[in-house]
């Protein structure tokens, strides 16, 4: 018969952790959970319930360092920033072509694109999201600009260059509002419900172990996390004097 007062879990205090180690202590106890049979434990809804909101809080951590979706980004707006690029060079190219048609319909579209400025390529995201789209839709509204544009058959480049952009929109907005999810309050609010389904995992873990007279594979769960627990209590006391991290302490922290 194995001793209840050594079985116990032992306490922590999670708000003591840092975001970062409280990501991996999150991680590291469904791990163990997960290796120890959470359906003959008998606690799989509230280790779902867990997992859910620690993948969550990893995923805001995670966006917060910094944005999977940017190298995203980059690679679109090179590439707009080629199809805009080639479009500029190859009118360039034409005003000079010895049928006047083709360097009439090139210098036609050149004195437009120049009215968005010097340099598309060049300016800020939103800048350069904006001119793509009223080149594009103004060579497409106007009368004489479709008339040179066909002129010259623009349009896979014109068709390339709006492909681009609206890809590279979609991506920007899609980190914005990943941005806006991953402010530091969100994740703190998320942490505290996190918290909460933590001790009611562990709860239920416990009274099914004290049920079950700690019998296998309750005993061996509750072992393993008590090490796990240990662990992170020893990282607690050896920077017992430090003050508690606090909701300004966390774009340092991160």
């Amino acid at each position: 018969k194995q001793n209840i007062a050594i079985m116990k879990f032992k306490g922590i205090k999670l708000d003591r952790l840092r975001v970062g180690e409280y990501v991996q202590f999150a991680t590291s106890v469904i791990k163990l959970l997960q290796q120890n049979d959470p359906a003959a434990l008998g606690i799989v809804p509230q280790l779902a319930a867990f997992q859910s909101i620690s993948d969550l809080i990893e995923n805001l951590y995670g966006t917060y360092h910094g944005s999977r979706i940017t190298p995203q980004i980059h690679t679109l707006d090179q590439r707009r920033g080629r199809a805009i690029s080639g479009i500029r060079l190859y009118l360039g190219g034409l005003v000079y072509h010895y049928d006047p048609a083709i360097s009439a319909a090139a210098h036609t579209l050149v004195r437009n694109m120049k009215l968005h400025g010097a340099g598309i390529a060049r300016q800020n995201y939103m800048a350069e999201t904006a001119n793509i789209s009223h080149i594009i839709d103004h060579w497409a509204s106007n009368a004489k600009l479709a008339a040179a544009v066909a002129t010259l058959q623009l349009a896979p480049w014109l068709a390339e260059l709006q492909a681009a952009n609206d890809a590279f929109h979609t991506q920007y907005m899609l980190r914005t509002v990943e941005n806006a999810a991953a402010s530091p309050t969100n994740i703190k609010e998320q942490r505290v419900l996190s918290e909460k389904l933590y001790y009611t995992l562990r709860n239920a873990l416990g009274a099914l172990a004290l049920v079950h007279n700690y019998a296998q594979p309750w005993g061996n769960a509750v072992n393993d996390l008590n090490a796990l627990i240990g662990q992170y209590k020893t990282l607690l006391s050896s920077r017992a004097h430090e003050p508690m991290p606090q909701d300004e302490d966390m774009a340092e922290e991160l």
